[in-house]
């Protein structure tokens, strides 16, 4: 399965086209892929940070959306849009707000499969040097219960 996973990396490298500059966003280094904190760049160390893939296609971005909205003043914010089109990102992120302090556009997916990502939309959160990973929507994100 990881050879397949690592083939299908470099089949969509060969094949992708390179990325035009996107009004706000970055367009991901091919250098960068597997390393998501180097694609990241310098990142504060409080507050937290979350690492959200989207994409303007993906239905279930948008009920994330409102709740990435409702984050964003206690964490730093990084987008990373994924396997989309420039005029469709900017007319989605016109329409829905942009709440994010660093964006980024990763049109072929790569990053976002180099790093794990199976499905959008996908969150990391990243502090003091640890990251974690959570799949599916934010809503389902259910806090540990309190200790008695």
């Amino acid at each position: 399965m990881g050879v397949l996973l690592v083939l299908a990396v470099v089949l969509v490298q060969k094949t992708m086209h390179p990325a035009t500059e996107l009004t706000g966003m970055q367009p991901v280094n091919a250098a960068d892929y597997g390393d998501l904190t180097k694609a990241l760049g310098p990142l504060p160390q409080n507050p937290p940070t979350l690492v959200h893939f989207f994409s303007s296609w993906c239905t279930t971005c948008i009920v994330d959306h409102v709740m990435i909205e409702s984050l964003s003043g206690d964490f730093y914010l990084v987008g990373i849009a994924t396997m989309d089109k420039k005029p469709v990102v900017e007319a989605w992120l016109k329409k829905h707000g942009n709440p994010y302090q660093k964006l980024l556009w990763d049109e072929s997916g790569t990053l976002a499969i180099a790093n794990g990502v199976r499905g959008l939309p996908e969150t990391f959160l990243m502090h003091q040097g640890r990251m974690w990973h959570h799949r599916g929507t934010l809503t389902s994100l259910q806090p540990p219960e309190a200790k008695r």
